[in-house]
């Protein structure tokens, strides 16, 4: 546990393209100091294949996927998988989470 002060927090706008921390292809490991949804982190980042933090106090992944969500598909994919829906929950300044880039 690494305690975070409001001057530390990074904004999720640092991730996008062209930004000097821009995720990159494959797995990126990141947190961010806005409450952001995982839709809303997806609007600012651009276009990512999956989404996933762990929840240690039911020793499960929330799971996120822009193209199962735009299908409709991904309430199906998280229900026959066992994965958490991250609904309307938002991410919390030290949480962190995983980003799956193209």
């Amino acid at each position: 546990s690494v305690p975070m002060t409001a001057p530390a927090w990074i904004l999720s706008d640092v991730f996008a393209p062209g930004q000097s921390n821009a995720l990159t292809s494959g797995w990126n490991l990141v947190a961010t100091g806005e409450a952001d949804t995982p839709s809303a982190f997806k609007e600012t980042v651009g276009s990512f294949k999956t989404l996933w933090a762990w929840n240690n106090s039911t020793n499960g992944w929330y799971f996120y996927s822009p193209a199962l969500e735009a299908s409709g598909g991904l309430a199906g994919y998280l229900g026959k998988n066992g994965y958490l829906d991250f609904g309307g929950l938002t991410f919390q300044p030290t949480t962190g989470f995983w980003v799956n880039m193209p």
